[in-house]
């Protein structure tokens, strides 16, 4: 019996699913970011926007599903925080927002799991300060030309 499929096109088979993988894997990411957005990393989250945001990480996660198991060694390291939903961050985030003296740049997650199997330590390294404690403003002097 002779079918329409040669070997050749069922090579090209793997390689299709592949490339489909791969493109649906970056359109999942890409919701995710986008979803994400104009929330201030969490802070300013509605709850429509929380649902979205978890439905986002669910189906990135589904990728995932069966195929490999996360390889804690690909974590290690320090990540740059873009969203939380971690109530000990956005109490930060929220003392910003009621405080103005207080400030808070860039906060990132250092994973340190490498050459460990079942776990590791997570951290949040916070970059902050207090700008105005140290800072001198001067305006309106007149210098004289006597001296």
């Amino acid at each position: 019996m002779k079918s329409g499929l040669s070997w050749r096109s069922l090579s090209l088979v793997p390689c299709a699913l592949k490339a489909y993988y791969d493109y649906e894997l970056e359109n999942k990411k890409h919701l995710l970011l986008t979803s994400i957005q104009d929330t201030q990393r969490g802070l300013l989250t509605t709850t429509n926007q929380c649902s979205c945001i978890e439905e986002a990480l669910v189906s990135l996660e589904g990728c995932n599903i069966g195929c490999h198991p996360i390889n804690l060694s690909n974590l290690d390291g320090t990540w740059r925080l873009q969203y939380t939903s971690s109530s000990d961050v956005l109490i930060l985030l929220q003392a910003v927002a009621t405080f103005p003296f207080f400030q808070v740049g860039q906060i990132f997650q250092k994973f340190e799991c490498c050459h460990q199997s079942n776990g590791g330590v997570i951290r949040y390294v916070v970059r902050w300060s207090i700008p105005n404690l140290l800072e001198i403003t001067i305006q309106d002097i007149n210098i004289s030309e006597e001296l």
